[in-house]
């Protein structure tokens, strides 16, 4: 039975490592090296200090002792999601990941719509994401709530209302 944790300050090893998981690979495409989490600044914007800073909310989902996949939020100024129109705004930019033995199991779902119902709670009005068109996660976010706020080209700038 998958068990969700609050995410705490002591998260950015993990978010690290959910970071690059949530890279998205086309097929056939070779994956980057892990460390690229670390040498591209708008990456490590997701997790670094994490905990440390205004709009920091997350879970993560294990089973026993496995960190199966984790959900998060942070206000990323000029992130990939980034919607507002300041620098630094008032909607926090989601990242997702799971592992990849683990996926298509809800896990995602079910991180998300718990993930949704904490940032409500905190008084967020929404969030945003950006994702390549060719992800198949683009239905899960659609199915969700999510709605294009920018065709970007190669991907999609998404947002998603709140309700409280």
């Amino acid at each position: 039975m998958v068990e969700l944790r609050e995410l705490d300050n002591d998260a950015v090893a993990l978010l690290a490592h959910f970071t690059y998981l949530a890279i998205y690979v086309p097929v056939g495409v070779a994956a980057p090296p892990a460390a690229i989490v670390y040498e591209e600044p708008l990456l490590q914007a997701f997790f670094d200090n994490f905990g440390g800073r205004r709009g920091d909310l997350g879970l993560a989902a294990y089973e026993g002792d496995i960190c199966t996949g984790a959900a998060w939020l942070r206000v990323i100024a000029g992130g990939y999601g980034h919607v507002d129109f300041e620098e630094i705004g008032d909607t926090p930019e989601l990242a997702i990941a799971v592992e990849p033995e683990y996926r298509g199991l809800g896990i995602g779902t079910r991180l998300l719509i718990e993930l949704f119902k904490l940032a409500t709670a905190k008084g967020w009005r929404q969030v945003s994401l950006s994702v390549q068109k060719e992800n198949r996660a683009y239905a899960l976010y659609r199915r969700l709530g999510f709605k294009v706020f920018r065709d970007k080209g190669e991907d999609y700038l998404m947002l998603k209302q709140l309700r409280p």
